[in-house]
């Protein structure tokens, strides 16, 4: 099963990843355009479920921690998460988010990660031939979808 993890962030970025071996294949990569509106990323979530047949998306789950004295941090990623959550229950595709820390863990074995580090692994274990921390991120997310749903 074809897994697609979206990194949500500004701008963002998308990896597709295909089962193959314990770590899986990257398929197709790409880094979000910035300033990219709500209707343009529901068009390129739609285009790449249908293109790449991806049977499981996952995002990071946006951050409700602490109190952060910029109330609009991880609004956009909310909304951005509701669109893709959107576009996946019109395709009858599993939508899944997980916490930061656990995707830290799965990819480092280290919940507090630096995004340098998530990105080094990431990088090394999939051979993903960019350094744009979203796309990294993106794969991060992809590879814990890929152990955790896409063996169903």
């Amino acid at each position: 099963m074809r897994v697609c993890g979206i990194d949500l962030g500004g701008p963002g970025g998308i990896c597709v990843l295909t089962p193959n071996g314990e770590l899986g294949s990257v398929l197709h990569w790409q880094r979000l355009a910035k300033g990219l509106d709500l209707k343009g990323l529901r068009a390129i979530v739609a285009r790449t479920l249908e293109q790449f047949e991806v049977g499981v998306v996952a995002t990071e789950r946006p951050f409700t921690g602490r109190w952060d004295p910029r109330p609009s941090i991880g609004m956009g990623q909310r909304e951005k998460a509701a669109i893709v959550k959107e576009v996946c229950q019109e395709r009858r595709v599993l939508f899944v988010q997980y916490p930061p820390a656990s995707i830290k863990v799965a990819v480092t074995q280290n919940g507090r990660a630096t995004k340098e580090q998530v990105g080094r692994a990431v990088r090394r274990a999939l051979r993903i031939p960019t350094d744009d921390g979203h796309v990294l991120d993106a794969g991060a997310i992809a590879m814990v979808a890929l152990s955790r749903e896409g063996r169903r």
